[in-house]
């Protein structure tokens, strides 16, 4: 069974997945990152990436 994660494609996460495949989460979403989770490297540069970006949202909507 492939267990996947879909990710919103934020632009700091253009050149940690380059090569990640795209897909929709559900019907009419837009294209989302599909990170395969048996990569734990890639899952953990993400992870990373995406908390700096996303405490730096919640910081400014204060």
């Amino acid at each position: 069974m492939l267990e996947r994660v879909f990710v919103k494609k934020y632009a700091v996460l253009q050149n940690i997945a380059p090569t990640s495949s795209v897909g929709e989460p559900f019907e009419g979403a837009k294209e989302w990152y599909v990170l395969d989770t048996h990569n734990l490297s890639l899952l953990l540069e993400v992870i990373n990436a995406l908390s700096l970006v996303l405490e730096s949202k919640k910081k400014v909507k204060k």
